[in-house]
């Protein structure tokens, strides 16, 4: 057999905003909240996905590191006291650290703007279940898209339920109907 070695791998860390407001201290408030422990957690995840991707890299020359950010979907509301330019700042500190392709994963409704504005390569979404939400930025997706961003239409359903009632021609028309709003805005 030839080389079975693959294209690239891909790995997996919880992001900044994630991870700083799961983490609590003493008084269990979120760590992100403390100005030393809160400008601590990029640091730190910037080191775990630059060790990350040197382990994977010797698997494969080619990697993509992913921040899995899944409290961004709380960001803009009540529960999170965050501003854009902090997130903005968190998230590129950690990305700094990552020499291949940057991934930022975010399963729920956010305020695109401020992940696509960041020096990440790929947008990753839950298309089945918040296809509208990335329409509603057509300007800051036009903009990544030309920077040669990608985005990564999560349109696999993750539930039990859904999966039963979901055929490949049934999924194929759920994309194509969530990317039309793309084609109409340029």
């Amino acid at each position: 057999r030839t080389n079975l070695a693959p294209l690239g791998v891909k790995g997996q860390i919880t992001g900044p905003v994630t991870w700083g407001l799961t983490v609590t201290d003493d008084r269990r408030r979120p760590i992100i909240y403390d100005d030393v422990l809160g400008d601590a957690v990029p640091k730190l995840l910037r080191l775990k996905a630059a060790w990350q991707e040197k382990e994977l890299q010797k698997i494969s020359p080619n990697t993509i590191i992913f921040v899995d950010e899944p409290y961004m979907s709380a960001f803009g509301s009540i529960s999170m006291n965050l501003s854009r330019e902090k997130v903005a700042s968190m998230l590129e500190e950690v990305l700094a650290g990552v020499s291949g392709l940057k991934g930022i994963h975010c399963c729920g409704n956010t305020d695109w703007s401020v992940l696509l504005d960041t020096s990440v390569d790929i947008i990753s979404f839950d298309c089945y279940n918040y296809a509208q939400s990335l329409s509603l930025y057509p300007a800051e997706v036009k903009k990544f898209l030309d920077r040669k961003g990608a985005i990564d239409w999560g349109i696999v359903p993750n539930t039990d339920e859904a999966l039963m009632v979901e055929s490949a021609a049934s999924l194929k028309d759920r994309l194509e109907e969530a990317m039309a709003p793309f084609t109409r805005k340029g």
